[in-house]
């Protein structure tokens, strides 16, 4: 008994601190594409892939066009011949699917190598707002499924601006 009394003391003892504690959220998302340097860093990416989609583009509009034609020539072509058709126009579909996968995988890629050094540099400014603001923590809002912060408490446009000074700065 004399335990269970000591550990709910402790307890009431911790919780004026708790309460006293500060804590901010930050959208390090929202931080990455609002930054100058993460819009260089998407319209890079852009610039790099846009060819790579009008190629997609053509491709399956081939594609299309293919099956329309299939359709077409249903009701002229043996069972044989539609199988064919058939099994040719699945071939390509999949081959196209797998190239444009492989290409999304290549941006993806390039987005991480692109934005890491920018996340780096976000999380230093993260430590030094809330040494500024007097936080005890700092929350990424994606990562811990917040659903609702009040606007006060989110620090994102706060970072943002700190980052694009630090950034001017530096350049």
């Amino acid at each position: 008994m004399k335990k269970i009394i000591g550990i709910f003391l402790v307890c009431l003892i911790g919780l004026p601190a708790f309460a006293e504690m500060k804590m901010g959220v930050v959208d390090i998302r929202k931080a990455i594409s609002t930054v100058t340097a993460g819009k260089a860093a998407m319209e890079k990416i852009k610039k790099e892939f846009k060819a790579k989609e009008k190629e997609f583009q053509a491709k399956e509009k081939k594609l299309l066009d293919m099956k329309k034609d299939i359709e077409k020539k249903a009701v002229a072509l043996s069972d044989d011949q539609k199988r064919a058709k058939a099994m040719e126009f699945q071939q390509k579909m999949v081959a196209f699917q797998n190239e444009v996968r492989k290409s999304q995988e290549a941006i993806a890629l390039r987005e991480r190598e692109l934005t890491a050094p920018i996340l780096q540099e976000l999380e230093k400014q993260i430590a030094v707002l809330a040494k500024e603001k007097g936080l005890a923590m700092v929350f990424q809002k994606a990562e811990q499924n917040i659903v609702y912060v009040d606007k006060k408490h989110d620090y994102t446009d706060s970072l943002v601006e700190k980052f694009n000074a630090s950034y001017k700065a530096k350049k």
